[in-house]
């Protein structure tokens, strides 16, 4: 089945809402009073199927804490890439998790969406190859087969890597992996593919140390000009949190506690997300992924979920130089808020 694409999704929602003027960074809190929540059910669509990089949000529901906060939280899985976006605009969802570059293309077209906090505090991701590949920088991908997505952030980031290697597109050939990133790399069809450190190289390296072969190598993003800005983080309707301001706020003060509980241990909600998608990954494997991101968590400071301008302004600037967004639709502050943070 075809997939829509992340601009056809956001199109066909700017056309069933209205843009009601940007969202400022507030400070920290300062629209939680501590007042009962408006609304007692929530929704929250994950980014994909149960995985270590929601283990906050699992461990608060599990661990009772949105019920202590007066919450019923029920979280979901999305039918396709675009639906966290697309639900949470529509309101259809509360809360979403999903990623910087879908929140500046979401604003600038029109859609009312921000991102009120964010859990894994920078992208890991970049070019993964086999460990007998000889590239060595981004001048190195010259003449190579690149597995990259069609998706207009994998993109961006693959334009980022090509100008910092001196090369153009015509220099590499670019073909569309699919899900297809490990098997076509293991089969010599691909020599790079678009991935997650804690994901795809994991998942790689596992299966070459079976073999035993040296461990997979990435090309980093951060490395080659793509700004270290947020991997995840949580976007809501603006309008629903004008509505809803200390329902928003108890759901963070409880996505906060169960962030430092899984971290304190993250046993049960590996167990949990194992035995959630049998099959899936093996234990040791999710083992593996929490160890690779669990470190992403605190962000400047050491402070959980909280934001900081800065890392917008260069996420701004980075969207506007490879054309993610055409125009600024005014200043990086926008594109989030701190306002229903816990203070501590």
């Amino acid at each position: 089945m075809h997939m829509p694409t992340f601009g056809a999704i956001v199109a066909t929602v700017a056309a069933l809402t209205l843009w009601a003027g940007p969202v400022q960074a507030d400070a920290i809190g300062s629209a939680c009073t501590g007042g009962p929540p408006e609304s007692t059910k929530v929704v929250v669509m994950n980014d994909w199927l149960p995985v270590t990089q929601q283990a906050p949000l699992w461990e608060a529901k599990h661990k009772g804490f949105y019920k202590d906060e007066g919450l019923d939280v029920e979280l979901i899985a999305p039918a396709n890439s675009g639906d966290p976006i697309k639900l949470v605009a529509m309101k259809r969802v509360n809360f979403s998790i999903t990623y910087v570059p879908e929140i500046m293309i979401s604003q600038e077209m029109t859609i009312p969406v921000v991102s009120v906090a964010t859990l894994l505090q920078k992208i890991s991701s970049g070019l993964l190859y086999l460990p007998e590949n000889d590239i060595k920088t981004a001048a190195d991908l010259k003449g190579k087969v690149l597995g990259v997505g069609v998706k207009r952030d994998a993109q961006a980031y693959l334009a980022s890597v090509l100008e910092a290697g001196g090369l153009k597109r015509k220099d590499v050939k670019v073909v569309d992996p699919g899900w297809g990133q490990i098997p076509l790399l293991l089969a010599g069809k691909i020599d790079v593919a678009h991935a997650l450190t804690f994901s795809e190289q994991l998942t790689l390296t596992g299966r070459l140390k079976k073999q035993g072969r040296p461990p997979a190598k990435i090309l980093l993003y951060s490395d080659y000009g793509v700004p270290p800005f947020y991997y995840t983080v949580l976007a809501a309707n603006r309008d629903w949190l004008k509505d809803n301001p200390q329902t928003t706020c108890r759901f963070l003060k409880a996505t906060k506690k169960g962030l430092k509980s899984v971290l304190a241990n993250p046993e049960p909600v590996i167990t949990f997300v194992t035995k959630a998608r049998p099959g899936a990954l093996t234990m040791d494997e999710n083992w593996a992924k929490w160890n690779g991101h669990k470190d992403l968590y605190p962000g400047k400071g050491g402070h959980f979920l909280q934001q900081d301008q800065g890392t917008w302004d260069a996420a701004q600037a980075w969207a506007l130089k490879r054309k993610l967004v055409n125009a600024p639709v005014g200043p990086a502050s926008q594109y989030f808020t701190n306002a229903y943070l816990p203070k501590q």
